[in-house]
């Protein structure tokens, strides 16, 4: 998302901006036993959004060492 503003990750249904602390503090949340973090995160992005339909593409690198 190109909104110009460095701490927007998703524009939400109200018009308001999902910030790089509140992704943060979501994925600090560990996941459910068997539940992947990747399948969470954009289960909830789409609650944010109130609906399945995204306003761009959703790309997301999830890197275990």
């Amino acid at each position: 998302m190109s909104d110009h503003r460095h701490d927007a990750l998703a524009r939400l249904a109200d018009g308001g901006v999902w910030t790089h602390a509140e992704f943060v503090q979501f994925l600090s949340q560990p996941p459910e036993p068997g539940e992947s973090i990747m399948d969470r995160l954009f289960a909830h992005v789409k609650v944010l959004k109130t609906n399945d339909t995204l306003d761009d593409d959703f790309s997301v690198v999830e890197m275990v060492f």
